[in-house]
């Protein structure tokens, strides 16, 4: 009889896990609570997907606002939740009316399913941040009104945030950077802008490249500018083949010190030979195409880098 009582390591009798063994799936699958059973009067709890009950990776600091709430976002729309977050889930009525619950005070069924997924994704949430970010919001009680804090606390700092980035687009060098370190740190601080919901423009983004750049690059940034447009991804690879150029110059040259003016005009003379000659591409690839003007602001021919 005692053997018949063991419990295996889940807290579930043994005889009863060997009963249901060829239900062991469903018997292992994560549940978010104990109490996230059918409530009294036949309404059902929807059941939240297990993501839930693990601890978020990234959890919410200073500096990742923008990051941790498209990805938050993106887990509660993908478990229905979201209204608990923006507040359109409104909280029923704690009670059954009198006529329906027959004079008596009976707990509202669809109050108890709507406590149920608004106190675990409240829990879920709070264990998304760091310590020092908790407790700064820690007086909401529900769902909503967290996330509403949490959006009043970081959207003084994220205005703040977002005119800093826009100043490092505007001023910062190239300097000793390489060239593709100097495009990345610049599309980087463009996409925390588009990550606020403030896009920085593309045209106005490659300005701010351009006028970063040093001395040895004013051939090829004048004839840049005097392209009619020019889209962020022909601005990468127009750069890129520049300084590749310069690079195997110094390198013939014998030279140890960065590119001098010879190498910068001989690099910006290929590259206009290349864009002023070479036909269009056409063979189903993704190539990219750059034109350049043709003296009366129309486009001339175009080239593959």
């Amino acid at each position: 009889m005692a053997d018949d009582k063991q419990s295996s390591p889940s807290g579930v009798p043994a005889a009863s896990v060997g009963a249901d063994s060829s239900q062991h799936s469903s018997v292992s699958r994560p549940v978010l609570s104990s109490h996230a059973q059918p409530p009294h009067h036949g309404t059902l709890v929807p059941q939240v997907g297990s993501t839930l009950t693990q601890p978020f990776a990234l959890k919410l600091d200073r500096h990742n606002f923008s990051v941790w709430k498209t990805m938050v976002s993106a887990i509660v729309r993908g478990h229905h939740l979201d209204g608990y977050l923006t507040g359109t889930k409104v909280k029923p009525a704690e009670f059954l009316s009198s006529d329906i619950a027959g004079g008596d005070n009976v707990v509202n069924p669809e109050f108890e399913t709507w406590i149920i997924h608004d106190q675990l994704l409240l829990g879920w949430l709070y264990g998304s941040m760091t310590e020092s970010i908790a407790t700064e919001v820690m007086s909401c009680d529900t769902s909503a009104a967290l996330w509403t804090a949490l959006e009043t606390l970081f959207g003084a700092h994220s205005r703040s945030k977002m005119d800093e980035v826009r100043t490092k687009i505007q001023t910062v060098r190239k300097g000793g950077l390489t060239m593709s370190e100097y495009l990345r740190q610049k599309r980087q601080w463009a996409d925390v802008l588009t990550l606020a919901g403030e896009p920085y423009p593309e045209k106005q983004l490659v300005a701010n490249v351009l006028s970063g750049l040093d001395m040895e690059y004013i051939s090829i940034v004048v004839l840049i500018e005097a392209r009619p447009t020019t889209s962020w991804q022909e601005l990468q690879d127009i750069l890129l083949s520049f300084d590749s150029k310069m690079e195997r110059l110094s390198a013939i040259s014998g030279s140890q010190k960065a590119p001098g003016a010879a190498c910068a005009l001989a690099a910006t003379t290929a590259i206009t030979a290349n864009m002023a000659t070479t036909r269009p591409v056409t063979n189903g690839r993704n190539n990219s195409q750059y034109y350049s003007g043709n003296g009366n602001g129309n486009r001339g021919t175009s080239s593959t880098f």
